[in-house]
């Protein structure tokens, strides 16, 4: 038994097994289109909650932390 895939023959067979083809990937990219608004909107509700300002907050003092560091290793 051979996992090579089956190529049609016929025009007409590989027309529709185009077309099909075509249309499985155009709904997949709405699908996708789709996800991204959705990520966009998640990630406008995270920065806009407390969860993402303590995350911000974290970051920024890690960044001083880090600064000062550098900058004492540095003079």
């Amino acid at each position: 038994m051979s996992n090579k895939p089956k190529i049609p023959v016929d025009a007409e067979t590989k027309a529709r097994h185009i077309a099909k083809l075509k249309e499985l990937c155009e709904r997949w990219d709405k699908h996708i289109a789709d996800l991204d608004i959705i990520n966009e909107r998640l990630e406008e509700q995270y920065q806009n909650s407390a969860l993402g300002a303590l995350h911000r907050r974290m970051a920024e003092r890690k960044a001083a932390k880090q600064n000062a560091s550098i900058s004492q290793i540095e003079v």
